[in-house]
């Protein structure tokens, strides 16, 4: 989901200034020799039993060369921050009612391999990771989750997140990852929610671009 990316855009905001690329330059770009193929969608939880989407998140990169789950990135967020994000991960799987992919939140990723830095190749990903919204999936159906007070299931206090520190709680509790309206249904209110930079609209609950706002300032 492209939520872990949002969630570790902050946890490594203070430890890697050059993170923000990715959201801007999300590619398979040429400073890495080899990429490895998209990886299957991942998504939060699956009709079956034996869903892989029923696996924690990074169980459901593939492995090896071909995959991303060995990468060096995906390793570095899992040693130091696995267990607080699997907290905030599971969280989402249980406020989601959802079992097929919405919101426009599922993504697929790709790593790079004998990656460089240089800035002498044109366009440049730093963090060798690129993503895509899933290609098979037809997500513009907001998500349905449970019913929470406005709507805002984010921030929520009750979630553990271990080696967190209080300022990179304080980015993740401003994460504009998520939004949500309200929607009245007979056996009650639920929920309906888009990933950023998506918004669901109140009457269809399909998800919308966010509208551009100028906020130039004229003299």
């Amino acid at each position: 989901m492209r939520l872990f990316l949002v969630f570790t855009l902050a946890l490594l905001e203070l430890t890697d200034g050059q993170l923000s690329a990715m959201f801007g330059n999300p590619i398979q770009a040429p400073n890495c020799e080899t990429w490895s193929a998209w990886g299957p969608c991942v998504w939060l939880k699956g009709k079956e039993a034996n869903s892989r989407w029923n696996r924690p998140y990074f169980d459901q990169l593939l492995p090896g060369r071909q995959g991303c789950r060995n990468h060096v990135f995906f390793r570095l967020l899992k040693d130091r921050w696995g267990v607080a994000f699997e907290n905030f991960y599971n969280y989402l799987r249980e406020m989601t009612m959802s079992e097929e992919q919405c919101g426009q939140c599922s993504y697929q990723q790709s790593c790079g391999r004998s990656c460089h830095r240089r800035g002498d190749v044109g366009m440049i990903n730093p963090l060798f990771v690129a993503e895509r919204r899933c290609m098979d999936a037809d997500q513009r159906s907001a998500c349905m989750s449970r019913y929470m007070p406005d709507c805002r299931l984010w921030p929520n206090k009750n979630i553990q997140l271990p080696n967190v520190t209080s300022s990179m709680q304080e980015i993740i509790d401003h994460l504009d990852y998520l939004t949500c309206v309200p929607e009245q249904r007979p056996d009650g209110p639920v929920c309906r929610c888009c990933c950023h930079p998506y918004t669901p609209d109140p009457v269809t609950f399909e998800c919308e671009l966010k509208p551009f706002i100028d906020q130039t300032v004229f003299g």
